[in-house]
């Protein structure tokens, strides 16, 4: 990791506490879930995209974080200002998404609805909706939690 700028690396140090909390491998560790993909001292983004599980993509630049869900890209974002403010809101996201159960919905390529539950209640409610879609021929898709918290 010394390879990346400081604006990169304590937000890497933030998602890391949050899944050494659920007993998950690190950000770049060997065996971690999420598989790095594009990366440079300014920028690191890591991509989870194994059955049975929601495809999660995190992108980590010089000022904000960014979590893609499904085919959402940016159904997250958070800048620095607000992750400095309120650690603690960012740090309880990350936890839901490692730790939430997701209800994926799609109509369409115009239309994807997710829906994050934590122990049965609903905590993220993300709706992307492109053009025009069709209520006819939705479906949707339950994936399970990450971990096991």
């Amino acid at each position: 990791m010394s390879d990346f700028h400081s604006n990169i690396v304590w937000k890497i140090e933030i998602i890391n506490s949050i899944l050494e909390k659920v007993h998950l491998k690190r950000l770049g560790d060997r065996d971690c879930v999420f598989i790095p993909q594009t990366s440079d001292s300014y920028f690191a983004s890591y991509l989870l995209d194994k059955n049975p599980f929601v495809r999660l993509a995190i992108e980590i630049g010089m000022d904000y974080v960014q979590i893609g869900i499904d085919r959402i890209a940016e159904a997250i974002v958070w800048n620095d200002l607000n992750i400095k403010a309120d650690p603690r809101s960012f740090e309880d996201e990350i936890y839901s998404l490692l730790s939430g159960e997701f209800n994926v919905r799609h109509c369409g390529q115009g239309y994807t609805r997710v829906k994050i539950f934590r122990k049965g209640v609903l905590v993220k409610d993300i709706k992307y909706v492109s053009g025009l879609f069709n209520w006819f021929g939705c479906d949707s898709e339950q994936y399970p939690p990450l971990c096991g918290v």
